[in-house]
């Protein structure tokens, strides 16, 4: 019996389809940051700079695992040189400037104990954990625990409207609010290179021994000759390698990637500072995520049932527009006859 009815029902969800209104403004809370009018203008005029050259990503991922190899790095989008100077004394150094992009995140901040933060985190990783490009952590800050979710992948309006279910999945059981929210980060970072490399040694020279000065010294002095760098070497006060005015990137690079791979070398002459940041601008003020919502007309009815068969069935004609399929995919795998049936067994009280 209760087959028969289940049929019938299916049958009616598809005899609506024909009024099923769909909407397809999907995103319009959400915007690039590379949609940023400021953002343009700077990449603009760092393209069209007489003194800037433009560098390939990878060969400012070469340069920043050589000079930062501590950190973690992050994605490099673009780089440029963009002088080469000298300093009072005479110094010679090249300025660089590169972008990097970091993943997403959104932290959500609510007052409750670690154990309720933990249950809440598994509560996410019930609802999200479909999803192997998403990241929980607790985070703890001022004896108050927040939950930051992270995002691996780089398709920041999908990860906005993941970052919308988690905050409704949230609220349904706890007073949240979003703490911040980061999508689609990207960083300026100057560094300089000089044609000096300062404190090379694996420890500060102050704590070396004459006789560990000496080896150190002597060890680099003969690779140097044999790989034929271009090169002096001064240990008066320190060890400082010199570079000729002329030196080119790849040789002072190879240089310090030879130092730090064969002589377990720290290389202290580069600084960097952080300079312009931009990111995307989310308004989280009105959610678009609805469980189910396939028209996204604010609520879940039959009708939406409806609109997914239609889909399915025609998807030239009937697609959903991207909200709508998220709100309507159920597990995470793609919109499905499944995702239909699971909204007519909610509406029956069958799930």
């Amino acid at each position: 019996m209760k087959k028969r009815l289940f049929t019938s029902a299916l049958a009616a969800v598809m005899a609506l389809s024909s009024i099923v209104a769909i909407s397809a403004n999907a995103y319009s809370y959400y915007t690039d940051a590379t949609d940023n009018e400021d953002y343009k203008a700077y990449i603009e005029r760092r393209n069209n700079s007489e003194s800037c050259t433009h560098l390939t990503p990878e060969f400012a991922e070469y340069m920043h695992n050589i000079l930062c190899g501590i950190y973690s790095p992050p994605n490099v989008k673009n780089a440029w040189r963009t002088s080469k100077s000298a300093y009072d004394d005479g110094r010679k150094f090249s300025k660089y400037v590169i972008e990097y992009t970091y993943n997403d995140y959104i932290i959500f901040e609510f007052d409750l104990s670690d154990d309720e933060t933990e249950n809440a985190i598994e509560t996410l990783k019930d609802e999200l954990g479909y999803n192997d490009k998403l990241t929980f952590e607790k985070i703890t800050d001022f004896n108050r625990p927040y939950i930051r979710v992270g995002f691996l992948d780089d398709n920041h309006k999908l990860n906005v409207m993941t970052a919308e279910k988690a905050y409704s999945i949230l609220k349904e059981k706890y007073p949240v609010t979003i703490g911040q929210s980061m999508f689609d980060i990207r960083n300026f970072v100057s560094i300089l290179m000089q044609n000096c490399i300062t404190n090379v040694d694996e420890k500060h020279h102050m704590d070396m021994t004459e006789q560990e000065k000496k080896d150190f010294y002597d060890s680099i002095d003969h690779d140097y000759i044999k790989e034929n760098f271009r090169a002096t070497i001064d240990i008066t006060n320190g060890i400082r390698i010199y570079f000729p005015d002329d030196v080119t990137e790849e040789e002072w690079l190879g240089c310090c990637n030879y130092l730090t791979q064969n002589h377990k070398a720290a290389i202290y002459q580069h600084y960097e500072c952080s300079s312009t940041q931009y990111t995307g601008e989310v308004d989280f003020s009105e959610i678009t995520y609805l469980n189910g919502d396939a028209n996204r007309d604010k609520i879940t009815t039959i009708a939406d049932a409806a609109a997914i068969m239609q889909a399915i069935a025609n998807p030239d004609k009937y697609a959903l527009s991207a909200q709508g399929e998220f709100n309507a995919d159920s597990k995470g795998d793609g919109l499905t006859v499944d995702d239909a049936v699971a909204i007519q067994k909610k509406l029956a009280g069958l799930k």
